[in-house]
């Protein structure tokens, strides 16, 4: 009773409190400034308060003949001609009402006469209530709610909820599509769904003609370009126009100037046979506890790209960075995944601007993408650097190992009596590059300094956590150099720069004839405050190919395809994002090579095909890392598919030579899949899958088989329904045998078997 009691006495309050607002909102003196065209002004919509105008001139001399008529003020003729067409200042009070409405609570003009025996009148009301925009055109939804939360641990809190989708026709050829959200408490959307609704968000755009204006937080994708890969959520202005030059040649121009919400990352994670998640992603620079923009993940699985979704293959908790697994992917050793992502970094304003420009006739397109993502010097985030900080990174470089500043200050007066404040004395000791062991200490007394401490990765550091401490923050002891995992130093984050120009052009002279090519310039300034190791900053990039298609017979049914491809990259090349297929390090073997260098890529295929029903595809690749690598690699690909019978068959054959790394090796994957429809009606296969590998890596000189060489062969059978009806299951038997090496027992491979 007591809470009901305090709900009506706050909502009285409220109500009076209100009131009062209003009164005093519609005494406030106002002012109006008006150019005098005629006898008459009408400075508000409310009643004035007559005793309350004055009537100035631009010189501040006072007007005294007028009057007052409600909402206007009426002056003499003689005023009138003496100062038509100048700027008059008018000061006044308004009443909370307009004295002229008319206000009523049944409208006699709704009243209608019935020629009836007994006569009378009817009262017909109106069906139709009048919406909040009051135009034609414009369609809309949504929704606003405000809200009271008490309780008897917190105070009165108010909640708000304002939801806006805005489509129409605002008159002029102007159109507007809109989406307007906003939450009290502003959350991302959990990765749990397919389908992912943001919170807080604000999306206009208008168009007229061919022209269209994007405000707000909006997507900007990869433009139609091989080298210039991003996908970027952004809060700024984006524009677009799409014009003809003549009748032939057409012109499409974009661009955008905008805040980049994120940061890209690239993660390969260390996975664990069993073990579904969640794996901890991370960002670029080591960081642990970073939040993942939601919707902007990529994963794939053994190179294939997987489906957000609790019913799919995984879900993803973007506020802490985590993603699991679905049973529908089972973690196994050999499991390969990657993850892009993008995520928040609030260490400096990242701007961002992009311009595109594409040409295109009848038979060659041309298009021009400019791309720009830079960190402010000035306008930080989360840091303030200071003097030191700066010199710091001016003297660096782009070493990220040199821009570092010690951890360790002397402690104050007043830190001494903090409670919760981590103390620690010092030994002196010269042999640790500190200079000082930090030793934990409770006696103010003998507290010398205060310290901040980075995990700089195992084996790397001299500190550990020291669990028998139970405090509330971490205690860190000394544990020997290169005995432990963090340092008492602080990381320095300097701003980056990364720029891409690319050019692309395609040109058909016949129909079946194809001409394609790009080139491509990067600029990456990975510390944009120190002038030192510019010099590999910018690189080139290259690519060009031709396609041709042969009709081989005169109703072309059957038809033969040839490519030839072509990839050049300098050693100094930085691409904004990964642009080839997630898996090419490992297709070709590269994993262990880091080192840089001039890259030549040569691709050849021929494909014969006759519709859907018959594909066969032969592939020939070169690939040269400037006397670091050279690989040779054949692929081929038999696709059938009947009525009843789907079979696919695929193989590669690596043959590669790295000189740096002292191996060669003899990479064969094969796999064959053919399945079998049973029953049409409720979309029962029954199928057989073989998959191998065999991964042979030999020293150079001697031939000796490497440790990390590697052969296995699955076969699988299997039997289930389509996926896409009510009812569904999959069975299936798999046997697998593993062969690894052991150099130091045998030069043979070992087997091992497992069957599900």
């Amino acid at each position: 009773m007591q809470l009901k009691y305090l709900l009506t006495l706050l909502s009285v309050l409220c109500f009076f409190a209100v009131s009062q607002a209003q009164r005093e909102a519609a005494g406030r003196l106002k002012y109006k400034t008006l150019v005098l065209s005629r006898c008459e002004a009408e400075p508000d919509r409310l009643s004035l308060i007559p005793s309350s105008v004055e009537v100035r001139d631009a010189a501040g001399v006072r007007i005294k003949h007028f009057t007052i008529s409600n909402r206007r003020v009426l002056f003499a003729d003689s005023i009138c001609t003496k100062y038509a067409g100048q700027e008059i200042f008018i000061q006044y009070r308004t009443f909370d009402f307009d004295a002229s409405r008319t206000h009523f609570v049944l409208d006699s003009a709704m009243l209608t006469y019935q020629d009836i025996a007994i006569g009378g009148y009817e009262l017909r009301q109106i069906t139709k209530s009048p919406g909040i925009i009051d135009a034609p055109g414009l369609n809309y939804r949504g929704s606003f709610a405000r809200g009271l939360s008490v309780g008897n641990s917190q105070s009165l809190v108010l909640n708000s909820n304002f939801d806006l989708q805005l489509y129409g026709d605002l008159g002029g050829g102007l159109k507007v599509a809109a989406a307007i959200s906003d939450e009290n408490l502003p959350i991302q959307a959990q990765g749990n769904t397919q389908q992912l609704q943001e919170f807080d968000k604000v999306f206009i755009q208008v168009s007229k003609d061919r022209t269209t204006v994007t405000a707000g937080d909006y997507e900007l994708r990869r433009p139609d370009s091989y080298f210039s890969n991003y996908f970027k959520k952004l809060k700024g202005l984006s524009v677009s126009n799409k014009s003809d030059l003549n009748d032939k040649v057409s012109l499409t121009t974009a661009g955008s100037f905008a805040i980049s919400r994120g940061k890209f990352a690239r993660q390969i994670l260390d996975i664990r046979e069993g073990n579904q998640g969640p794996y901890r992603l991370q960002g670029n620079n080591g960081e642990r506890f970073i939040i993942v923009l939601a919707g902007t993940e990529k994963v794939f699985f053994n190179g294939i790209l997987l489906t957000r979704g609790f019913d799919y293959d995984y879900i993803m908790d973007y506020n802490r960075a985590e993603i699991s697994f679905s049973p529908t992917r089972v973690i196994a050793r050999d499991s390969r995944v990657i993850v892009e992502f993008e995520y928040t970094d609030i260490t400096y304003l990242r701007s961002l601007y992009s311009a595109n420009a594409t040409f295109e006739g009848p038979k060659w397109k041309a298009n021009f993408n400019f791309y720009s993502e830079q960190d402010s010097k000035n306008a930080t985030g989360d840091i303030q650097l200071d003097s030191t900080d700066i010199a710091i990174l001016s003297q660096s470089g782009d070493d990220k190992s040199k821009a570092v500043r010690s951890g360790i200050r002397s402690v104050t007066p007043s830190e001494r009596v903090e409670l919760n404040r981590i103390l620690y004395k010092g030994i002196k000791n010269a042999s640790v590059p500190e200079g000082v062991i930090l030793v934990f200490t409770e006696s103010i007394d003998s507290a010398e300094y205060i310290a901040f401490f980075t995990e700089v990765g195992t084996g790397l550091g001299n500190y550990e956590i020291d669990n028998t401490q139970l405090r509330n923050s971490r205690v860190y002891r000394y544990v020997g150099e290169g005995m432990g995992r963090y340092r008492p130093i602080i990381q320095l984050i300097p701003p980056e720069k990364k720029q891409l120009i690319t050019f692309n052009a395609t040109f058909s002279p016949t129909a079946s004839t194809e001409l394609f090519g790009e080139l491509a310039l990067s600029n990456l300034d990975l510390n944009t405050r120190s002038a030192l190791n510019n010099e590999d900053n910018t690189g080139i990039a290259a690519f060009t190919g031709i396609k041709h298609s042969f009709r081989l017979d005169t109703a072309a049914r059957w038809k033969l395809t040839t490519q030839l491809k072509h990839e050049f990259v300098s050693e100094n090349f930085n691409a904004l994002n990964p642009y080839r297929p997630p898996e090419f390090i490992r297709d070709w073997n590269v994993t262990a090579l880091t080192r840089r260098g001039v890259e030549n890529i040569l691709s050849t295929s021929a494909t014969l095909s006759s519709g859907k029903s018959f594909s066969l595809d032969y592939g020939f690749n070169l690939y040269d890392r400037a006397g670091l690598y050279s690989g040779k690699k054949h692929q081929i690909t038999w696709i059938t598919r009947t009525e009843r019978w789907q079979i696919r068959a695929y193989s590669s054959f690596l043959n590669s030579e790295s000189n740096t790394l002292g191996k060669t090796t003899d990479f064969i994957r094969p796999n064959i899949n053919a399945r079998y429809l049973i029953d049409k009606k409720y979309g029962f296969y029954a199928g057989i899958e073989w998959d191998a590998e065999s991964n042979l890596l030999r020293s150079t000189g001697a031939g000796n088989l490497l440790n990390n060489s590697y052969q296995y062969s699955h076969i699988k059978g299997y039997a289930e329904t389509d996926f896409q009806k009510d009812l569904a299951f999959r069975l299936a038997y798999s046997v697998r045998t593993d062969y690894f090496a052991d150099a130091d027992t045998s030069p043979k491979l070992q087997k091992q078997q497992n069957l599900n």
